[in-house]
């Protein structure tokens, strides 16, 4: 029983460890694509060299959500709970045999994902400081990824459990 708990402890802790991979998968993808919609390709090029000596406007822009409006805050509050609720949502395949944690959490982020896609845009289309924007969702997506992972961590483990006392109890 302990080598059990023991085991299922360590496999969760990779899993943590897969999760922060997958999350910062997500925000580089992110980034990546808001480059690319801007021009920026070529991480290296002559504007960019310019650009990290000026200003931009985002540089000074402020504004945080608790700047919006209440109905929009309303919004992203919904979408947040939304969220919240795919990530955490009970799902039957947890208790399967042969459940791979990893992929399954990975298809679970995928799944969830529109949510935080819309908080973003929002976000974005009413002038919130970008990079605030950024670390709101990826701070968001690491506490959801740990929450996830605990959970189909406690359902196989509870599954391993039920299995072994059916054996043995067919003894």
């Amino acid at each position: 029983m302990k080598n059990l708990m023991v085991a299922g402890l360590a496999l969760g802790l990779s899993l943590l460890v897969a999760c922060d991979k997958a999350a910062d998968k997500v925000e580089t993808e992110e980034v990546s694509a808001a480059e690319h919609s801007h021009g920026n390709t070529d991480s290296h090029s002559h504007d960019d060299v310019n650009s990290s000596v000026e200003s931009t406007e985002e540089d000074y822009n402020t504004k945080t959500p608790g700047d919006l409006s209440e109905a929009l805050q309303n919004e992203m509050l919904v979408s947040l709970a939304n969220y919240n609720a795919c990530m955490q949502k009970p799902r039957e395949e947890y208790f399967m045999d042969g459940l791979d944690p990893q992929k399954k959490a990975g298809e679970v982020m995928e799944e969830c994902e529109v949510h935080l896609a819309s908080i973003q845009k929002m976000l974005d289309e009413n002038g919130v400081n970008k990079q605030f924007t950024l670390g709101i969702l990826k701070k968001r997506r690491n506490q959801s990824a740990r929450k996830l992972m605990s959970n189909i961590m406690n359902a196989k483990v509870a599954r391993e459990m039920q299995l072994e006392q059916e054996g043995g109890l067919s003894h």
